[in-house]
């Protein structure tokens, strides 16, 4: 859910709030949608992942799919610090900006006893959607989600990026294909994404199912409307028959 208060005298440094008898204050955040405007922008969230899959996926989208600029949820890794992962996602040399997010918390659980949408407690990955869109991207070419396994795949000369713009309602889907535990060659603890290039010939072995989305954020059925939340595989409150599909765009799903 997202929440607009109109009014709030010039200045406003926290809201405050009561939710069943509990009193909340929340500091109010800054808008970095200006400083990522008209970029093409990836985000994940990630807990002790190996820094050199970090960069692995970082440079692939930079390098294949056109991303230049990165928002990183960090979940509390014990591993290494926030700044480590800045200096990682540096290193790829193609990226215009990144931030870095300490995101602490519980990430949540699915709820079994729903069967339509069991994964609506996962607030954790949730709330950073919301921000990721609004607070980041709402002026972006493009926005990506995907984790740190998954790599997005396109057709040679084209992107997702390119291809979601295109589209009719700005919004692309797509489904996963499964890299198989196979690696062709690297010592175990040093091989990254690039070691694994094997998948089965026959599709409907390798579909990895869940869909993941490429969006454009500058439409205005997302700017003008707040109900509109992105979530891990689907965005809520779309236009009917508002995602596309796209031949030969696929995820790879390590």
């Amino acid at each position: 859910m997202v929440t607009a208060l109109r009014g709030a005298p010039a200045g406003t440094t926290a809201i405050r709030f009561d939710i069943a008898g509990t009193t909340h204050e929340l500091p109010v955040g800054t808008s970095h949608a200006g400083d990522f405007a008209g970029t093409r922008l990836v985000f994940t969230m990630s807990k002790d992942n190996d820094l050199a899959w970090i960069r692995e996926w970082a440079s692939w989208h930079n390098r294949i799919q056109g991303a230049d600029s990165v928002v990183f949820f960090d979940n509390g890794s014990s591993r290494y610090s926030t700044g480590e992962i800045e200096e990682t996602l540096l290193s790829t040399g193609g990226l215009k900006h990144v931030c870095v997010l300490d995101w602490r918390g519980r990430y949540g659980q699915t709820d079994p006893a729903l069967r339509i949408n069991p994964f609506y407690i996962l607030f954790l990955q949730v709330s950073a959607m919301s921000v990721a869109l609004r607070r980041f991207a709402s002026g972006a070419f493009g926005l990506m989600n995907c984790d740190i396994d998954e790599l997005i795949s396109s057709p040679a000369g084209t992107s997702a990026f390119e291809l979601a713009q295109a589209s009719r309602h700005g919004l692309l889907v797509m489904r996963g294909r499964f890299m198989e535990p196979v690696p062709e060659a690297g010592e175990p603890g040093h091989r990254t994404h690039r070691h694994y290039l094997q998948m089965f010939r026959d599709s409907r072995r390798s579909l990895s199912r869940p869909k993941k989305w490429v969006l454009d954020p500058t439409r205005r059925w997302v700017q003008n409307n707040l109900s509109v939340h992105p979530y891990m595989h689907w965005v809520e409150n779309r236009p009917w028959f508002g995602k596309e599909t796209a031949e030969g765009v696929y995820y790879r799903h390590f």
